[in-house]
């Protein structure tokens, strides 16, 4: 169940073997609320690792939707989606 979301929404996709994030691969500094929808069979999470972030998470979860608020400060920032055969690399923030 998404939780109180805060900041610029940006919507992710995860499926098994790929990640899809509304709006493009860039970002700037700020505050954002990431609505991440795993479409996919298999258990997912979204991480997000960059100056000021390291290691932010969404559970690992099955099918259905979460969400993750972060302070994004400067470059590089990535967001990735562990699953269970690999890590996939949705976008660098430069």
């Amino acid at each position: 169940m998404p939780t109180a979301a805060s900041g610029k929404k940006i919507d992710v996709t995860e499926k098994d073997f790929s990640i899809t994030v509304a709006g493009g691969s860039t970002v700037k500094p700020g505050t954002y609320t990431f609505v991440v929808t795993n479409k996919g069979p298999s258990s997912h999470n979204l991480t997000i690792n960059g100056p000021g972030v390291a290691n932010r998470a969404t559970p690992t979860s099955g099918p259905g939707t979460t969400t993750l608020t972060v302070t994004l400060k400067k470059a590089p920032t990535t967001c990735s989606a562990p699953s269970p055969a690999t890590r996939h690399s949705a976008w660098t923030r430069s």
